[in-house]
Order: C-alpha cells, then sequence, then structure tokens
C-alpha cells in the first residue's frame, strides 16, 4: 500500500479532528478505538488538559497521519462503530481528498494502489501546469471553483466554473463559441456541448439549485477539460 507522502495537510487535519469529535463523545470510547489500531491510550494525552477529547484526538491523528495503514484503520473503525449519515460521509470523503484514500460506494474508506497514485499525481500536475497558462481572469476564476469544490460550498463551485467560462469574452461566452463556430475554430458538436455545460453551471451555479457534491465535481471537471480544449487549439 501507498499513499500520498503527504497525506494530509494541516488544515485537513483540523477538519478531521472536527469531524471525528462529532461521533466520538468519550475517553472511553477514544481509548477503545485506539486499542483497535494496537496503539495504547497514553500515547496520545494531548495537552495538559488531559479532559480535552478534542486535544487527545488532534494528538493521535498528527501521530498517525504518519502511518497509512493505522489511520486506514482507525477511520473504518469508526465507519463501523457509528451509524454516519449520508452528509457526514461526504464531508469525510471530502477531507480526504489528496490523500490516496477514499470513501467507496460500501461505505468503506479505502486507498488507492501506487499506480493509482502515480497517474494521478502526474495527471494533476499536467492540469495545474495548462490551468497556469489560462488568461489571468479564467485561471483566478477556476481555482476559486477548486477552492469552492474543498469548502464543500458546491452552488459557488459551479457559479466560478460559469464565471471562468464567461471571462473569455465578455459579456457573452454563448456568444463566442457561435463566433468559433462561425469562423471554422470550433465544431457544431463542440459549440453544442459547451452550450449545454454553460447551461447546466448557470443553472446549478443559480439561486434556488442545492447542487450535491457529485454535480459539483462534474461541473468544475467539465469547465477545466472545456478550457484546456480551448487553450490547446488555440482560441485565446
Amino acid at each position: 500500500m501507498r499513499i500520498d507522502a503527504a497525506m494530509l495537510k494541516e488544515s485537513m487535519k483540523v477538519k478531521l479532528v472536527d469531524w471525528l469529535c462529532s461521533y466520538i463523545t468519550s475517553h472511553y470510547e477514544l481509548d477503545s478505538l485506539i486499542r483497535l489500531i494496537d496503539r495504547y491510550p497514553e500515547d496520545f494525552p494531548g495537552t495538559k488538559t488531559s479532559s480535552s477529547l478534542h486535544a487527545r484526538l488532534t494528538s493521535l491523528i498528527d501521530e498517525i497521519s504518519k502511518q497509512p495503514k493505522e489511520l486506514l484503520r482507525l477511520l473504518n473503525s469508526v465507519v463501523k462503530r457509528y451509524d454516519i449519515d449520508a452528509y457526514d460521509f461526504e464531508e469525510l470523503s471530502h477531507i480526504l481528498i489528496g490523500t490516496g484514500l477514499d470513501v467507496d460506494i460500501d461505505r468503506e474508506i479505502v486507498v488507492f494502489t501506487g499506480h493509482q497514485m502515480a497517474v494521478k499525481q502526474h495527471f494533476d500536475e499536467n492540469v495545474e501546469n495548462l490551468l497556469d497558462r489560462l488568461p489571468s481572469q479564467a485561471n483566478e476564476f477556476i481555482k476559486d471553483a477548486k477552492n469552492q469544490l474543498e469548502k464543500m460550498e458546491f452552488k459557488t463551485c459551479l457559479a466560478r466554473c460559469r464565471d471562468a467560462l464567461e471571462s473569455l469574452r465578455p459579456p457573452s461566452f454563448i456568444r463566442y463559441i457561435k463566433e468559433l463556430e462561425g469562423n471554422g475554430k470550433i465544431q457544431p458538436v463542440d459549440r453544442s456541448l459547451m452550450e449545454k455545460v454553460y447551461g447546466y453551471l448557470s443553472s446549478l451555479g443559480a439561486h434556488p439549485a442545492n447542487p450535491d457534491k457529485e454535480q459539483a465535481l462534474l461541473g468544475y471537471n467539465i469547465t477545466v477539460e472545456i478550457l484546456i480544449f480551448m487553450l490547446r487549439k488555440g482560441l485565446f
């Protein structure tokens, strides 16, 4: 097993501790979970205020985030022990983005293989390099879209994706792609797809829509692909 060497960023550790605190409500429960990963409770005393579960969990996560197998076992133990609702599973999945861990369809935390992680890292690096070559405003909007996605602000994420497209030729992305089609720079099928994506982003990125994570991921990913497609074709 190999997990991304960076594992949990500090901001993600804080979110994971807060997430765990919503389920682990006593020192007895925490001690029991620590023993399940073949550790001793006294190894994670936290701070001088030993009554603080939050401090002990922070100490625990700081340590085992360096040990992928232990983190995996802890999370799966929590998942099996507590009645975790769909919203909290979605939140946990979001916290784990970029770590090599994810929640599968059977509600279990799973790990990417080394090959999968290497491919994913290579793909992510290539995408970041390409996005940095976008017009500055489009680049800012799509980066903010990613930030909003990580904060679970799904509607705002989709609105920023729409803004990224609109910024290419204000005030109308639709008029812009029709001009590109008319000039023979894109095909009718390309223009049709982009129109549909723009409509999708406009519908779900506006009040009173309430998009979920999967819709936000779809909108973000396809917007990125459209921007890269246009970049590679030299359309801006």
